[in-house]
């Protein structure tokens, strides 16, 4: 019996030490995460990154950690530009760390810190100040360069000659929960050429004379950044765009979407989309020349609210897209389909608007043809509720509901045929062309 149960025993153990699994080769001898200190107030010899003896500069830090380290800066103004090449490092700013581009030499500058071609840093914590240049130059707060999987958050940026923090063929990163301000007119975040997959979250960007967001491709052969999210920033600009996608030169696909961010200030365009499948959604901005100005073709915009008294809440240019539940306010002109072709504009609801509710016009030999105006609501404008001019043709203009027009409340200019107005609710109209309301 005795040996019946040590046969057992035995292969029971035999099975339980086959579940355990191997360990990786050469897992023993990576080290575990080495914390390296900074501390710029430090004076004297043998400085070793240690807590008693820590490096006085960042970069010495830098220089010296490995993959998986952390460094840990102590408060004080640090006058460098850092430069991280290391993979899976993290610095940490303790409170009054600050990074000041101030007397650092333009010419050698990567801004505060630049990530050049590095993955999986992290840069939280600090006060980046002062850096000038161009934009691989000195002119970021933070530079992502040919750099992926990295994170910046936590951050305060402020007075970057081009911008607070710029991805320049940079994909995967996370920049969420900064603060930045660019009075001298740089723009808050910059997207260059191919930075695919970022996400760019909860960020505020507040005195910009540029844009508070830009994505741009500037040469066709460098392409164009495409499905990036941007959510839930906070954008106050006091010029430029509160976000622009411009794809200059550059194959216009995107498919970036821009979701719940909230825009004010004296702006050209609150959001200024300027490529082609992209998605705005669920965003609220006031003021400006512009709530949102669309190009290309195949964007969606939809459930933003617009209002504050500016001029367009939407203009519409370019063709196939599709504009529906925007709720818009107290604008120059609501909806302004302007040389736009093969357009959706529905279920939108516009009130108050100063002058046309809801407007469709040519221009020159652009036209605009082929769109359709479905389901709206429009009241109180001060001019037309719903019109149709300069010669825009083939519209269907369609079971919208219209009413309180300081002018009428649809109307065709006699050179916009042949369009279609069918069911209609409206109180008043003006041309032969429309059947009764």
């Amino acid at each position: 019996m005795k040996r019946g149960i040590l046969s057992l025993y035995a292969v029971v153990m035999i099975l339980s030490f086959s579940l355990i699994p191997a360990v990786p080769a050469g897992a023993a001898s990576k080290p575990l995460p080495t914390t390296i200190y900074a501390d710029v107030t430090f004076v004297g010899g043998g400085q070793d990154g240690s807590l008693t003896k820590p490096f006085d500069t960042i970069q010495a830090a830098v220089d010296h950690a490995i993959d998986g380290n952390i460094i840990r800066v102590a408060a004080g103004t640090y006058n460098e530009a850092v430069r991280i090449t290391t993979n899976d490092l993290t610095l940490k700013g303790e409170a009054g760390a600050i990074v000041d581009g101030t007397g650092v030499a333009v010419g050698t500058s990567i801004g505060g810190f630049g990530v050049l071609g590095a993955s999986g840093v992290t840069i939280e914590g600090f006060d980046i100040r002062n850096h000038s240049g161009g934009h691989t130059g000195g002119g970021a707060g933070i530079l992502l360069h040919f750099a992926s999987n990295n994170h910046v958050k936590w951050n305060t940026i402020s007075n970057s000659s081009v911008g607070g923090i710029i991805l320049w063929f940079a994909s995967d990163n996370i920049v969420a929960d900064n603060e930045i301000s660019q009075p001298a007119g740089g723009a808050g975040i910059i997207l260059i050429h191919q930075s695919h997959k970022n996400e760019i979250k909860r960020n505020e960007m507040s005195g910009s004379r540029g844009a508070g967001i830009s994505l741009v491709g500037q040469r066709k052969s460098n392409g164009f950044p495409s499905d990036n999210l941007v959510a839930e920033n906070t954008i106050s600009v006091d010029g430029g765009h509160g976000i622009s996608l411009n794809a200059i030169f550059a194959a216009r696909t995107a498919g970036n979407v821009l979701r719940r961010n909230n825009i004010s200030g004296v702006f050209t365009d609150g959001i200024a989309l300027f490529s082609s499948n992209n998605i705005a959604e669920r965003n609220v901005i006031s003021g400006g020349a512009k709530g949102i100005h669309i190009s290309g073709s195949d964007n969606v915009v939809k459930w933003n609210e617009i209002d504050g008294g500016g001029g367009e809440g939407i203009r519409v240019a370019g063709n196939n897209h599709l504009v529906k539940y925007n709720e818009i306010t107290d604008r120059g002109r609501g909806i302004f389909a302007f040389q736009a072709r093969s357009n959706e504009i529905i279920w939108n609801d516009v009130s108050d608007s100063s002058g046309d509710g809801i407007s469709v016009r040519s221009s020159g030999a652009i036209s605009a043809n082929d769109n359709l105006v479905k389901w709206n609501t429009v009241s109180g404008s001060g001019g037309n509720g719903i019109a149709v001019l300069s010669g825009a043709s083939r519209n269907l203009i369609k079971e919208n509901t219209v009413s309180g027009s300081g002018t009428v409340d649809l109307f065709h200019d006699g050179a916009s045929t042949p369009n279609t107005w069918t069911s209609n609710s409206c109180g008043t109209k003006s041309g032969a062309e429309i059947p009764g309301c």
